[in-house]
């Protein structure tokens, strides 16, 4: 949520300044959730620094991802809908994925996070949600836009100048994600939080990870083993070796 928050208070601030400096330049955003090692991917993308010696689909590359992801691109399904979404962007709002809307809408008033969440008549994206059509969610960012005054005006006469209560919006999130199959992803309330439970997709996979991730330190090694002469040193092991990916 700091993020989030931080990222609109900057927008504004930029707005500020580029109206200033008499700049015919805008800005909008969009934000939206992905569960990683699984289904989604980190990938290094240079081959270089620590994530080059860790194991694809491992909590060490995830964890190298975490302390340098410009070093690194994103894949999967929950970001190919995330670009989707941002379609819906536009300088008076700041696109929500129907996981981040869920999760922001799940919190109290008070606990953090108290901006309005809008909701306008979902739009159908091709290959999300099998056809469903998809909510369109955001935050007011109309804050120092020149056509604020036109927008909110726009927003009256066609009905939608009211965003909908917390406790309405959670409900339909919650009806749509279990019509359409999108899981409940959790984040700790701080970051010295109690780790909330993984997500079920994380869990499906967990077995199938630990298999592949057996396999290929069993192939590296028998590699080394192929191109190297025995002289008797076991050797460093393999970095993020010792660590149970999965546990």
């Amino acid at each position: 949520m700091i993020a989030l928050m931080a990222f609109i208070e900057t927008l504004h601030e930029y707005r500020i300044l580029f109206s200033e400096e008499g700049l015919p330049l805008n800005l909008k955003g969009a934000g939206w959730l992905a569960s990683f090692p699984e289904p989604n991917r980190a990938v290094n993308l240079r081959n270089s620094g620590d994530g080059a010696n860790y194991l694809t689909a491992s909590e060490a590359l995830e964890a190298a991802a975490d302390e340098q992801p410009f070093e690194y691109d994103f894949l999967g399904k929950a970001i190919d809908t995330g670009f989707r979404v941002a379609s819906f962007a536009k300088p008076e709002r700041f696109v929500l994925s129907v996981q981040l809307a869920r999760l922001l809408a799940s919190c109290a008033i008070g606990t953090g996070f108290d901006y309005e969440i809008r909701f306008e008549e979902p739009i159908a994206l091709k290959g999300v949600n099998g056809g469903e059509s998809y909510p369109v969610l955001f935050i007011d960012t109309l804050t120092h836009l020149a056509t604020e005054s036109i927008r909110v005006q726009e927003r009256r006469l066609l009905k939608r100048h009211e965003a909908p209560s917390r406790d309405d919006l959670h409900k339909y999130l919650q009806a749509y994600c279990a019509v359409v199959g999108t899981e409940e992803l959790r984040l700790p309330l701080s970051a010295d939080g109690t780790e909330p439970e993984p997500p079920q997709s994380y869990l499906d996979h967990k077995p199938k990870i630990s298999e592949h991730l057996e396999a290929e330190k069993g192939r590296e090694i028998g590699d080394v083993a192929a191109d190297e002469p025995d002289d008797g040193d076991e050797g460093e092991p393999l970095e993020g070796e010792d660590l149970n990916p999965l546990e």
